[in-house]
């Protein structure tokens, strides 16, 4: 488990002390609490602004003001979203693989409700070869290989959340009890996953039902929702009433506000074309970007270096994909008039970001015994009009949030990697992404100003929104608890983060770190205009 494998180690006092020193940020509010209240609509102080709370930086913990996710304010209690239906219309029963009831009802919007609990039915272990080892990416063949997990089993990864495809193990729960505390079991095949929730059945939520919808994250598969009660301020009901926008949109809690539309998936700086993230596919040809790397292999098994080569793989084709943001990124801070400096900055990140890909795939090469590189990334409509608000909620979603993420992640899993070419490599992409993510920063303080008075509260409330979107996901976010295995180990060794040691870095660097900036921010851009 997490205690087992050591707690987090990255310092992230020193790292916000830093961030808001090259901000200029001098009073720097912790834990995302903001000390600054306006009644001002607009930055001169008129009765514009974006609606909702007037563009004002709330005090409470969380808020910025501004218009909800869906562009509207939030409705007045007992409202049921405005007038949105929230009961379930068609109910389907949805059964198990062996026919029988499982408890959960499908409606219509997109969305299921627990009337009450039963059991899931299992097929593990199964009597079947899932892939042949010693494969890439093959971790596991069969159920067998499992079974250091509750309810173990073998499964084929998802193409989008492997560059190169091959199998993990899962854990699986039969019952609610099976999983943790705020989790209950939802039945699959072929054996029920354990999903974040606030309620068990719809008993729990009085005259609402208890109730989950998928979430869609651009950088992943689709995954269950948290399951939490309805609510009169709810604006959605499920995936069916958001719209496909870039980045794709889930109906997500916002507690305790409700349901809304909101953007999810944070996955480094992806380059993202109409709504997609676009990643090159790895090829067995390096193309000069394979870094000579040699990582110590000799005590590793061939699942473990399959496992591995598919880690760097992916790294380096996202590394890959940043290139291409970065152009992009630099294209539009000439077409803002911005500053030289930015412009220089974004240029050198282009620079990091090529060395990051070829560090990466010169590690993938070395585990996987043969060149690794990326083949043709489409560039087919990247260049289409950017607007001024599409070009700053990127620039929030990838390198505020998305480089600072990244850069913590990698400073964490250099500081448990026991292997010095991994270290090295680690440390030196940390290093630059924080750079990457401050240069987010200090665009978005730029642009806070230079944009036209009129647009700023809206630009700031998008920024609260964004960053409370991120957290939420990362809450509700579900993960295969950690285990002390030898394989385990061996991978932390070699720059894997397991599931739990991830999200949690994840969750905190969100609170501790890019909440107070964001706020920080907020505050700094309101003070100025004053």
């Amino acid at each position: 488990m997490l205690a087992k494998l050591g707690p987090m180690r990255v310092n992230l006092v020193a790292w916000r002390t830093s961030l808001s020193a090259a901000l200029g940020i001098t009073a720097l509010a912790c834990g995302g609490q903001s000390k600054l209240e306006t009644d001002g609509g607009d930055d001169s102080g008129g009765n514009g602004g974006a609606s909702g709370s007037g563009g004002s930086v709330s005090g409470s913990a969380g808020s910025f003001g501004g218009t909800s996710p869906t562009g509207g304010t939030s409705p007045t209690a007992g409202s049921a979203g405005g007038g949105l239906d929230l009961s379930c219309q068609d109910p389907q029963p949805v059964w198990a693989f062996d026919g029988s009831d499982t408890g959960f009802v499908a409606c219509d919007g997109g969305f299921i409700h627990r009337p009450e609990r039963r059991d899931c039915p299992s097929k593990v272990p199964r009597a079947i070869v899932i892939a042949e080892p010693g494969g890439p990416g093959i971790s596991c063949s069969t159920d067998g290989d499992c079974a250091e997990h509750p309810f173990g089993y073998c499964f084929v990864r998802p193409p989008e959340e492997m560059t190169v495809p091959g199998t993990s193990c899962g854990a699986g729960c039969l019952q609610d009890e099976h999983c943790g505390a705020g989790q209950v079991c939802l039945c699959g095949d072929p054996v029920g996953t354990c999903v974040s929730a606030t309620c068990q059945t719809d008993a729990d939520c009085g005259d609402f039902l208890c109730t989950s919808s998928p979430t869609i994250s651009p950088c992943g598969p689709v995954f269950p929702g948290e399951f939490v009660c309805q609510t009169p301020f709810d604006t959605c009901r499920g995936l069916d009433d958001c719209p496909t926008v870039m980045p794709t949109e889930s109906c997500v809690p916002r507690h305790p506000e409700g349901r809304a539309c909101s953007t999810l998936g944070i996955c480094g700086r992806p380059f993202l074309v109409d709504g997609e993230a676009r990643l090159a596919d790895v090829v067995r040809d390096d193309g000069g970007w394979t870094s000579p790397l040699a990582p110590d292999v000799a005590a590793l098994d061939a699942g473990t270096r399959a496992e591995l080569a598919a880690h760097w793989s992916k790294l380096g084709a996202m590394e890959h994909a940043s290139v291409a943001a970065f152009a992009r990124f630099t294209l539009e801070l000439l077409s803002l008039a911005a500053p030289a400096e930015l412009v220089a900055a974004s240029q050198r990140a282009l620079a990091d970001e090529i060395r990051h890909a070829k560090l990466c795939f010169g590690l993938a090469t070395a585990y996987a015994g043969h060149a690794l590189g990326p083949g043709p990334l489409s560039s087919e409509g990247a260049l289409g009009a950017h607007s001024l608000d599409a070009i700053v909620e990127t620039a929030i979603a990838e390198a505020c949030i998305g480089e600072m993420l990244a850069a913590v992640e990698a400073a964490e899993a250099a500081a448990h990697a026991t292997d010095p070419s991994v270290r090295r490599v680690l440390f030196a992409i940390a290093r630059d992404e924080k750079r990457h993510a401050e240069l987010g920063w200090r665009f978005l303080s730029w642009v806070l100003d230079a944009a036209p008075t009129a647009a700023r509260p809206e630009l700031r409330a998008r920024l609260g929104e964004i960053v409370e979107d991120a957290q939420r996901r990362t809450r509700a976010e579900t993960y295969e608890a950690t285990t002390t295995s030898d394989r385990a180990q061996a991978l932390l060794g070699h720059g894997v983060l397991g599931a739990e040691l991830r999200h949690a870095v994840r969750r905190t660097a969100l609170d501790e770190l890019v909440t107070p900036l964001a706020h920080a921010l907020a505050e700094q851009s309101l003070a100025r205009a004053a």
